[in-house]
């Protein structure tokens, strides 16, 4: 019987030590086989030594002979075998009460152990997964922080480019008020020579009995001379408007009683040369000098008719280089 336990309890250790240290289920089986396997054979021998012990009763005199009975000596012998039988059987069964109550309470212990074991697992991935999660949430608390702050950032663009375009819808109707401003006086201006035009026809038309008369060295300021002057003037405040909107400036009148432009007419001219000069500018600047020179030479012949013909034409010159600069403004501000 020991030789067949000593068997299992060697082929299981076989086994056991072909296994790794990952395979704890079978690990755990074959400790526990071994260690009832080896109870046994302790159990085995226990009560093979009491068997021993018992047979082997030896007494510390000859009785037969002390007492002259024969016989003495193995009635002593078997009582001696009896009472150590007793003893044996009654340790064996509180042995066996105990180891009883031992495995019932190692069986108990075990199951609290797996128990606390499966516990264990449960806390392990409960806390695996909270963890998990809790990264989980982290990312996406990181995640949603980025976008709002993203989203505020397109809100404040937003904002801000909202009220840049209103910004710059009012400017743009501010400028077009302006422009419809700027039109409408240059539109007064037009009607006023036109005005100035119909009443030198008509004087060209009568014979103009009195009209402008120059003389080579003027030394007072006549009635003609503060009319052209208010003419410059009427030009200059329209040259004004028009840089306004990036219009090329109508040219100068030259001042009466000289063949020079004047600096102003010098520099305007310039201005128009370098923003691409009209040629109807040029022509004008030419009839002016010319109709100039011509009033020059009608005061010694006295051909003032003729004179006031020439003036007629000239400003019907400015109200159709005007009319034209208008058209440019109004195309500019959409009108």
């Amino acid at each position: 019987m020991n030789d067949d336990l000593q068997k299992q309890y060697e082929v299981l250790e076989a086994e056991k030590a072909t296994l790794s240290t990952d395979d704890k289920f079978r690990l755990t089986v074959i400790e526990q086989e071994q260690a009832k396997i080896k109870a046994q054979l302790d159990e085995q021998d226990r009560l093979q030594r009491q068997a021993e012990e018992v047979a082997t009763v030896s007494l510390p005199q000859d009785y037969d002979a002390l007492w002259g009975v024969e016989g003495a000596n193995a009635e002593i012998t078997a009582l001696l075998q009896q009472v150590k039988e007793y003893d044996f059987a009654i340790s064996n069964d509180e042995l066996a009460t105990a180891s009883q109550a031992w495995a019932e309470e190692r069986a108990a212990l075990a199951g609290q152990v797996a128990d606390l074991q499966a516990a264990n697992g449960k806390l392990t991935a409960d806390k695996e997964a909270a963890e998990a999660q809790a990264k989980q949430d982290r990312n996406d608390m990181r995640t949603a922080q980025e976008q709002l702050v993203e989203a505020e950032l397109k809100r404040d663009n937003a904002v801000k480019f909202m009220e840049e375009a209103q910004a710059e819808a009012e400017q743009a109707r501010a400028d077009r008020d302006k422009a419809v401003a700027e039109v409408s006086g240059l539109k007064g201006q037009i009607d006023e020579l036109e005005a100035q035009v119909a009443q030198y026809k008509k004087k060209a038309g009568a014979g103009f009995g009195g009209g402008l008369k120059l003389t080579s060295t003027i030394k007072a300021e006549s009635d003609e001379e503060k009319q052209a002057k208010a003419e410059r003037e009427r030009v200059e405040q329209l040259n004004r408007s028009l840089q306004r909107f990036s219009v090329t400036p109508l040219p100068l009148p030259p001042s009466i009683g000289t063949f020079n432009p004047p600096a102003a007419y010098v520099e305007a001219a310039a201005s128009t040369e370098e923003t691409e000069p009209a040629a109807t500018d040029e022509r004008f600047y030419q009839a002016e000098t010319a109709e100039l020179a011509d009033g020059l030479d009608a005061e010694h012949m006295g051909d003032e008719a003729e004179r006031a013909t020439a003036e007629g034409s000239t400003l019907e010159a400015k109200v159709a280089a005007l009319a034209e600069r208008i058209a440019a403004v109004e195309a500019f501000v959409g009108l």
